[in-house]
Order: C-alpha cells, then sequence, then structure tokens
C-alpha cells in the first residue's frame, strides 16, 4: 500500500490520489461480498445436503420399520425397492433380494394386482383399500392392499407404490364375530320364547319369531308397535317401566293380548340394558303360560277338593256313626223294654212300632250306603219299564204327609199337590228307583223347612216330563248348588243347628237320574227356599 500510495503520489495530484482511493476500496468492499455470497452458499448446500439425507434416511427407517408392507414398482409392476416387512413377507432376509422380482414370483393372484397396477399407471388413479386372500406357507393370509401412482417432479408416472397390511387376525375376529351373529341370530329368531327390545319411547325396536307369531303381528306391524299394544290393561306399563328403571330387571305374571284382542296369561320378565348401547334400552322375554296358570289353578283346586273331600268324608263318617247310632240305641232300648212283664199291651205296641220305626231308618240308612257304594263302583243298574206316573206321585204325597207328622211339621208346613190338568202320565224309567229320588227330595223339604209350605207337582213341558220339590226353607248359596250333588256335601245355613243325614242322598239322587236317562237341577236362593227338578223324556 505504501508503494501504491508513493506511485500514486509520483503521478497524481492530491484530488485525483482520492478517487484512486474510493475506486480501490470499492473494488475490495465488491470482492468481499462476492467472497461472503459464496461462503454463505456453500453453507447452506452442505446444511441441505444434510438436511436431505437425514431426510432420507429417516424416510428409509420409516419405510423399513413400519409393519406394514411397502412397495415401489416400475412401469412393469416390477420391485424397484421393498421394506423389510414385504422381504419377510416373500420369505427374504435382504430386501436388495427383490428388486426386479415381480408378483408373478411368488401369488396365484400376480395376473390380477399386475392389471390393477398397469390400470393405475393408465389413469393415475389411486386403489385404496382392496382385501384379497392369499395362501402363505400353506395358511390362509387376509390382506389389504392400497396402491397410488409414482410420478417424478414433472408428474410423470413412472410407476407405482403399495402398502399392504396384514389383517389375518382382524378378519378371523370379524369372521368369529359374524359367526357368533348368526348363532345368536339363529337362537334369537329360533328361541321357543318371545323376546323383544324397547327403545326409550317404549316402542318395540326388535322381536323374534316367536314374538310375532305369539302376538299375531307381522314385520309390518312392528314398526309402531307399543308395550300399550300388548298389555290387557295399559295403566300398568308405567308402572313396569318405572320398576324395571329402578330395579334394573322385572319378573310378573301378567295378562297380554294378542292383535285380536285375545287376552292370554304371561310370564314377562324385562331387564334394564346399559352398557354396550348407545341408548336405554328394555329386553323382554314372554312365555304364553295360560295352559300352565290353568293347569295349576286346576291342580290347586284339585288339592282343595281333595281336602275338602277329606274332611267332608271324616264328617260322613261321624255323621254315619251318629245315623246308625240313634236307631239302634233305640231299638236297642226299647227291646229291653219289652222285656218287662208288667208292660201293658198298649205299651208294648207303641214299643214294638217304635223298634219298628227306628229299625226301617236303619235299613233306609244302609240301603243308601250300598246305593252310593254300588254308584261310586258303577255296578249300579236300573230296571227301566213303562207305567203311569199317577199312583207312583200319590205314595210320594202320602210319604211326604207321613214325614211331616212323624217331624210334627203338620201344623207348621203346609203340603201343597199339584198335578196337571190330564194326570195319567205315563213314562219309561225304573218305578222303584224314581220313587226313591222323589222320596229322598221330600225328605230333605220336610227337614231344611220349618215353617211355610212344600210343594210337590209333575207336568209336561217342551217335551220333557218334569217333577218338581218346592221348599220355603233355607234355601242354598249359589256357590254350593253345584257342590251339594258331590258325595259327602251338606248345606247348614244355620251354623246353631245340626241336620241329620249322610251327605250322599243327592249324589245318589243324581246318580240315579243319570242311569234313568234324565237329570236333577236346583234353583235355590238363601232364606227363600229351594225347587228341585227331576227331568225325564216324555212318553207320547
Amino acid at each position: 500500500m505504501i508503494g501504491f500510495s508513493l506511485l500514486t503520489t509520483m503521478f497524481y495530484n492530491a484530488e485525483q490520489q482520492e478517487i484512486v482511493v474510493g475506486l480501490w476500496v470499492l473494488i475490495l468492499l465488491v470482492v468481499f461480498i462476492f467472497a461472503l455470497f459464496i461462503a454463505i452458499a456453500f453453507i447452506f448446500r452442505s446444511k441441505r445436503q444434510k438436511h436431505i439425507l437425514f431426510e432420507r434416511n429417516m424416510m428409509s427407517s420409516l419405510i423399513d420399520n413400519v409393519p406394514d408392507t411397502i412397495y415401489f414398482k416400475d412401469l412393469e409392476s416390477k420391485f424397484i425397492r421393498v421394506n423389510k416387512a414385504q422381504a419377510k413377507l416373500l420369505g427374504f432376509d435382504n430386501p436388495d433380494d427383490l428388486i426386479g422380482k415381480s408378483d408373478f414370483d411368488f401369488f396365484e393372484h400376480a395376473q390380477e394386482a399386475f392389471d390393477s397396477e398397469q390400470e393405475i399407471i393408465r389413469t393415475g388413479k389411486p386403489l385404496i383399500n382392496q382385501i384379497h386372500k392369499v395362501i402363505v406357507d400353506g395358511k390362509e393370509t387376509y390382506l389389504t392392499d392400497t396402491k397410488i401412482p409414482l410420478c417424478d417432479p414433472n408428474g410423470k408416472c413412472t410407476g407405482t407404490v403399495g402398502i399392504t397390511r396384514d389383517i389375518t387376525e382382524f378378519k378371523n375376529a370379524e369372521i368369529n364375530m359374524l359367526e357368533h351373529q348368526s348363532k345368536f341370530k339363529a337362537l334369537f329368531d329360533n328361541a321357543p320364547l318371545a323376546i323383544f327390545r324397547l327403545d326409550k319411547n317404549m316402542k318395540v325396536v326388535e322381536a323374534n319369531n316367536r314374538f310375532k307369531k305369539m302376538f299375531g303381528y307381522n314385520d309390518s306391524d312392528m314398526a309402531e308397535l307399543t308395550k300399550t299394544d300388548l298389555l290387557v290393561d295399559p295403566e300398568l306399563g308405567g308402572l313396569i317401566v318405572d320398576t324395571v328403571m329402578e330395579t334394573k330387571e322385572v319378573n310378573t305374571e301378567i295378562m297380554l293380548k294378542r292383535k285380536s284382542g285375545e287376552p292370554f296369561i304371561a310370564n314377562l320378565t324385562l331387564a334394564l340394558l346399559e352398557d354396550g348401547f348407545k341408548e336405554v334400552s328394555i329386553e323382554g322375554i314372554v312365555e304364553d303360560i295360560t295352559k300352565v296358570a290353568k293347569a295349576r289353578d286346576e291342580i290347586i283346586q284339585a288339592k282343595d277338593k281333595a281336602v275338602e273331600a277329606d274332611q267332608l268324608k271324616s264328617l260322613f263318617l261321624a255323621n254315619m256313626s251318629h245315623e246308625i247310632r240313634t236307631p239302634m240305641n233305640a231299638i236297642i232300648g226299647f227291646t229291653n223294654m219289652l222285656r218287662e212283664d208288667d208292660l201293658s199291651s198298649e205299651d208294648r205296641n207303641s214299643f214294638i212300632d217304635v223298634v219298628q220305626s227306628n229299625g226301617n231308618s236303619l235299613m233306609t240308612l244302609i240301603d243308601s250306603i250300598v246305593d252310593f257304594s254300588k254308584l261310586e263302583t258303577e255296578q249300579m243298574t236300573v230296571s227301566i219299564g213303562e207305567f203311569n206316573f199317577k199312583p207312583l206321585f200319590d205314595s210320594a204325597s202320602e210319604y211326604a204327609e207321613k214325614m211331616l207328622i212323624s217331624d210334627q211339621k203338620q201344623s207348621a208346613v203346609k203340603l201343597i199337590r199339584t198335578i196337571p190338568d190330564e194326570p195319567n202320565i205315563r213314562i219309561k224309567s225304573d218305578r222303584h228307583r224314581l220313587n226313591q229320588v222323589i222320596n229322598h227330595l221330600i225328605s230333605n223339604a220336610i227337614k231344611f223347612t220349618d215353617q211355610g209350605e212344600i210343594e210337590i207337582g209333575y207336568k209336561k213341558e217342551n217335551g220333557k216330563f218334569l217333577i218338581y220339590v218346592r221348599d220355603t226353607g233355607t234355601g242354598i248359596p249359589k256357590n254350593k248348588q253345584k257342590t251339594i250333588f258331590e258325595r259327602f256335601a251338606k248345606v247348614n245355613s244355620d251354623k246353631n243347628r245340626l241336620y241329620g243325614g249322610t251327605g250322599i242322598g243327592l249324589t245318589i239322587s243324581r246318580g240315579l237320574m243319570k242311569l234313568m236317562g234324565g237329570r236333577i237341577s236346583v234353583e235355590s236362593a238363601p232364606g227363600q227356599g229351594s225347587t228341585f227338578t227331576l227331568e225325564l223324556n216324555a212318553e207320547e
């Protein structure tokens, strides 16, 4: 610089020297800036190369270590790069060993894969999540493929990129799930019980075949079906739902109805479903137990009847003992009194009458027991013949008069005999057994009537021959009018009074009327008396 200054001093004056110095400074500044730019560009280029190398390594690491298989193919669908997962899938340790190979070297479906890749190259449109099944090491393997076009910076397609995921576990799980769903659906649809589900608005959203058959609905009906369409008493619906919401489960016996309106008895089970459902719903199971309920009620009634029959049997035996003991005591007592030597003829005859009367009562009792036994064992026989009923009626009337005198009721109870305008009616029946039935009805009427009247009569009506015995006695409650014809049954409306009898008279009467081709019925009301009617076919 000193030399340069001296040289400048020698040739230029001071002003010129300043201009020259300024030019040199400017030149040096430009050179410095240019050198700086070069240095900066070198630094940026070095960093960019490092960044590109880093991204390339990162991409390679990602591609090689993802569990999905990734592969790049050229325009001929040959591998130009594959990751480790793809190499492992195809049985190679080194991915580079696959370069230049194609699907034709490995898969039966290679042609299909080739065609799809060529279509991608031609159209530039990707194929997303295509599922196919392949055989790998002798096992079925399910794969899902996504293939996209591989383009250069100018947008020109140079091949394809594929990503394959092994979804065998998911597919097997899906197959198992579908199988379980199919089994559950078959079980649901073919279950012997009616199964249904209600949504939060209590509408039926799902029901099996048994439900539709039980209630009589078809698929088109189900859309608007609610709980009120199923309940005989709709007011119970709200109570049941509230109970389910509170207790999570309800099991009850309830009256439901079919589409036709026919009611039936059902066992209803409801359960609240919350877990695994988007909305709260109620699942229900219905079992038609109409027959079971009726059978159960019949069993209960049969049990009650058996208990009642056992009690009545005990009462019958007690009554029988009393009924036998009373005439026997009279017979034994008055027989002993007949041994006395100082008896007058009048007293002796009176005692003999008492013995005979009680002997006849005892024989009547024994006959009733024998008849009952024959009816129970179906050994009773009748002798049907044609005869004029008027004499039999007169005999029954005389029997009634004697019974009133014997019971000392002739002054308190009036006997009425009612006969038709043409009294001589011929009928076909067993004279003896019919007389037995009529006399029993007369005995009952006198037994249960302390005052008022007893009417006996007969008539022809609507081709039938009717015999009736009416009284103004204690009467029979409505609920007892059928049971009085059952064995050992006795109706006593006055609990403070004991009526004699075995309790089998009406049972015998019903059995005899049935054997004679007729029937016996009663109309009665407590405190208003009773009317027993015998019905036979009239002879023309």
